[in-house]
C-alpha cells in the first residue's frame, strides 16, 4: 500500500499543473464504464509497472491521429487493457492486440473484453513476438504500434523500435508515450507526425519511420 501511495504522489508531482485535465478526463471516462484502473509492480527489472496510460493522453491522441489505410493495432505492455479498450471503442479497426507479460493484468483482460471478436490478448514477453508475422497472417492494410512507456530504461525503447524500422511494414504508426522527446528523437528513421507535451518526460510523439 505504501509503495503505491508513492506512485500515486510520483504521477502527481510529475504531471504538474495539469494534473487537473488528468483527474478530469478520469472521472469522465470512468463514468462512460471505460475499463483499466488497476495497478501492477513489475517483477521484471527492464520493465516498468502497469500504471494505465491517462485518459486525457489518449483523448488527445485520438484528436492527432491520422488512421486511414490502417486497420491493426498493437498495445506493447497492455496492462489492464485501458489503451485496447479505448481504442476499441473509437476507431473501427480490423484486430486489435494487447500483449502483457504480467499474468493478473492478462487474465483481467480476457474477463473483461473476451467477448469482444476483434480484440485479442496474448500473455507472453513482447520482444518475443513477431511484428511482421503478425502482420501478414491479419493481413492488415496498416497497423498501429502504442508503447505507452513499457521499458524502464529508454535505451531499451530505441534499441527495440530500431529493429521494427527494418521492417517492411506499410501504413505503420508508432505511438510511444512518457519518455523524452530527445530519446525519441534517437530511434533510426523516426519521423515526428505530432506531439504533445506538459513536461519533459510527460506527453506523447505519433510517428512513423
Amino acid at each position: 500500500m505504501l509503495k503505491l501511495l508513492k506512485i500515486i504522489i510520483k504521477i502527481i508531482k510529475s504531471y504538474k499543473f495539469q494534473i487537473i485535465f488528468i483527474l478530469y478526463y478520469e472521472i469522465i471516462y470512468f463514468l462512460k464504464g471505460y475499463k483499466g484502473f488497476n495497478f501492477q509492480f513489475s517483477k521484471n527489472k527492464k520493465m516498468t509497472n502497469t500504471i494505465p496510460c491517462p485518459f486525457y493522453f489518449l483523448h488527445c491522441i485520438k484528436e492527432n491521429i491520422n488512421f486511414n489505410n490502417v486497420d491493426g493495432f498493437i498495445d506493447f505492455g497492455s496492462g489492464y487493457g485501458r489503451i485496447v479498450n479505448f481504442f476499441s471503442r473509437k476507431f473501427i479497426l480490423k484486430n486489435i492486440l494487447g500483449i502483457e507479460s504480467e499474468y493478473l493484468p492478462y487474465i483481467s483482460c480476457i474477463s473483461n473484453f473476451g467477448n469482444n471478436s476483434k480484440v485479442e490478448f496474448l500473455n507472453q514477453n513482447f520482444n518475443d513476438f513477431d511484428i511482421y508475422k503478425y502482420f501478414k497472417t491479419k493481413n492488415l492494410k496498416g497497423l498501429c504500434l502504442f508503447f505507452s512507456a513499457p521499458f524502464s530504461d529508454p535505451k531499451d525503447l530505441i534499441i527495440y523500435i530500431n529493429k521494427i524500422s527494418n521492417l517492411m511494414i506499410q501504413n505503420l504508426i508508432i505511438v510511444i508515450v512518457n519518455y523524452k522527446y530527445d530519446d525519441i528523437k534517437r530511434i533510426n528513421k523516426i519521423k515526428i507526425l505530432n506531439r504533445y507535451y506538459i513536461s519533459r518526460d510527460r506527453g506523447f510523439c505519433i510517428c512513423t519511420f
